[in-house]
């Protein structure tokens, strides 16, 4: 794949996916300021390797492993610091079970997908009998 395509690719899930990656790091660091601390500093390490991203792999799962690493340096960096961490084998039973929600959320999506927006729908008709009305926002509005 040419570069500047890959670099765009990587682009698109980087930004698709921070949400996602920054829920990983704050269920390994529940406080704020670890977890915006951690996720810059993923962040910062998935731009320098983004040439090594391989766009047939899962963005999310590759990403969170770079996470997972940081949260680690993270933990060893700070561990004078009084509050509670996870041990290594926790942490790494915590962090899968994460990854497989998102595997699970994943396959899910795309079994109910089709449901959604049936072959030759594009989703603009929906029924108003089973879709509550939207409000201003476009948001359902529900009773």
């Amino acid at each position: 794949m040419e570069s500047s395509s890959q670099q765009d690719l990587f682009v698109e899930q980087f930004v698709r996916s921070q949400g996602r990656v920054y829920a990983y790091i704050v269920t390994l660091l529940p406080n704020r300021d670890d977890a915006e601390e951690v996720f810059q500093q993923t962040s910062l390490a998935l731009w320098k390797k983004w040439q090594e991203f391989d766009p047939k792999r899962d963005f999310v799962r590759w990403a969170c492993g770079m996470a997972h690493l940081e949260v680690c340096s993270f933990m060893r960096k700070h561990s004078g610091r009084p509050r509670v961490d996870l041990c290594e084998d926790v942490l790494l039973e915590v962090a899968q079970v994460r990854l497989d929600m998102h595997d699970s959320l994943g396959l899910l999506v795309a079994l109910l997908l089709p449901a959604v927006h049936p072959a030759g729908d594009d989703g603009s008709a929906a029924s108003s009998e089973t879709d509550p009305a939207p409000d201003k926002a476009g948001a359902p509005i529900l009773d």
